[in-house]
């Protein structure tokens, strides 16, 4: 649905580490934010539409979530997975 935000668990990760995120998202016109919830409670995020392959290069150790939020005034459909 339209401004919805999905988020995963909390998992750890040290700075220095990454998280890489790959989505597919239909319609392809459709744009989404895609970022992470740091252990400081700042996000970080990339705005994009149809494929998408990004990595985190993550400043802070503590719990890390990844999200995807749309901001569309339709629904968007989102697959996908991230590497912790």
């Amino acid at each position: 649905p339209k401004n919805t935000v999905k988020r995963t668990v909390a998992f750890s990760k040290k700075a220095g580490e990454t998280i890489k995120v790959s989505l597919d998202i239909e319609p392809t016109t459709k744009y989404v934010n895609v970022g992470i919830v740091k252990p400081s409670g700042k996000t970080s995020y990339v705005r994009c539409k149809g494929e998408i392959s990004y990595t985190f290069n993550l400043t802070e150790t503590g719990s890390y979530r990844v999200y995807v939020s749309n901001t569309n005034d339709s629904a968007v459909h989102v697959m996908g997975y991230y590497i912790k």
